[in-house]
């Protein structure tokens, strides 16, 4: 993809701060509600910021431009 440098620093401090607040937030609600009980943080590290990844991902294949990727926008 096409990100720049600067919308991935953006991303991976979303992803981060997603990730500490989940941890801190989350896994106990987890816990107490679901009876969830996460040991080693994995939904919180691994689980949640590849959701953002993906979510970023499919954005930027949206707005995607013929002038950003040249004759490899279109496959056909």
């Amino acid at each position: 993809m096409m990100a720049q440098p600067f919308g991935a620093l953006i991303i991976g401090s979303i992803a981060g701060i997603v990730s500490v607040v989940g941890y801190h937030h989350l896994s106990p609600v987890l816990s107490r509600k679901l009876r969830v009980h996460d040991t080693c943080g994995v939904h919180n590290l691994h689980g949640m910021p590849a959701l953002i990844a993906g979510i970023a991902g499919a954005l930027y294949c949206f707005l995607a431009t013929e002038q950003d990727y040249g004759l490899r926008y279109n496959c056909c």
